[in-house]
């Protein structure tokens, strides 16, 4: 069994949005060997039915002579004529569960940092795939320790909720977790379906 997990995700980040900068993540795939994932991030925008030529700006990592300016594990990196941004990345996890690459159904847990005091209107986001899981429940379950642990609790955070069934949650359907941190940055944890 692989040791690691390459888990592709796709970010569209819209500064036109009436109520603000909107960033929707989308899972895309997981993968037990890196070569593989490559090749599908880079073709994630044509997999979900964009063509290249319809977009003004198009770089792929390793097509695009000099130095790579779009970050870390970002394969893709496009503007739409509209100037909304497709980023598409990888990011590596532990494999702890032993999953295969190609197993259908899995469930991602993500971590999105959003520090307004680097960045007033938390348009700068770093989202992190943190695990992948065979159920929800257990995405859900582990979502919930994602800030936990090391000796934190609940109340070592300014602010600490935890999605309830049944209660209101003004969070959004993939968010389990919303805190705040003493600094004042603001961590929202997500569970989603992977997309493949």
């Amino acid at each position: 069994m692989a040791d690691q997990l390459y888990v592709i995700k796709r970010t569209l980040t819209d500064r036109k949005d009436p109520s603000g900068t909107s960033h929707k993540t989308a899972v895309k795939g997981v993968y037990t060997s890196l070569g593989p994932a490559k090749a599908a991030a880079a073709s994630t925008l044509a997999d979900e039915g964009y063509e290249r030529a319809w977009f003004p700006e198009y770089a792929v990592r390793g097509e695009t002579p000099g130095d790579w300016p779009y970050g870390d594990g970002v394969i893709v990196h496009a503007v739409a004529p509209e100037g909304e941004e497709f980023s598409v990345a990888i990011d590596t996890v532990a494999n702890e569960l032993n999953l295969q690459g190609d197993e259908q159904g899995l469930w991602a847990v993500r971590r999105e940092l959003i520090d307004y005091d680097a960045d007033r209107s938390g348009d700068r986001r770093e989202t992190q795939v943190q695990g992948a899981y065979k159920t929800q429940e257990a995405a859900n379950a582990a979502a919930k320790q994602i800030l936990l642990g090391d000796a934190l609790t609940p109340a070592d955070w300014e602010e600490y909720d935890e999605f309830q069934e049944g209660e209101e949650w003004d969070w959004g359907d993939e968010v389990i977790v919303h805190a705040v941190g003493t600094g004042g940055e603001n961590i929202l944890v997500y569970v989603s379906k992977i997309e493949k």
